[in-house]
């Protein structure tokens, strides 16, 4: 899997649109509990993200983890407060 990832990474065929994808999958998987189905496309979207990191700047790449460390920040912050407020905790 990881081999067919790298021979279409160095083809450039990993766009914006297969990222969405990819993140409305993982997105629809953890709603309907599919652990592994769910571990096996983060890692994808890891090796897809470790490979786009690699071909940038030093600061492009800090500021790639900068959004990416305030995205899953801001992600995780909106999936407690909705988690709480649903089951009447806090609220």
């Amino acid at each position: 899997m990881e081999a067919k990832l790298q021979y279409h990474l160095r083809r450039a065929e990993i766009d914006m649109p297969f990222m969405v994808i990819l993140q409305l999958n993982i997105e629809d998987a953890i709603m309907s509990n599919v652990t592994i189905a769910v571990q096996v496309m983060k890692h994808l979207e890891t090796l897809i993200n470790e490979y786009q990191d690699s071909l940038v700047s030093p600061p492009v790449r800090l500021m790639r983890l900068l959004v990416l460390t305030h995205s899953l920040s801001y992600s995780l912050t909106h999936s407690l407060t909705h988690s709480l407020t649903r089951y009447n905790i806090g609220a």
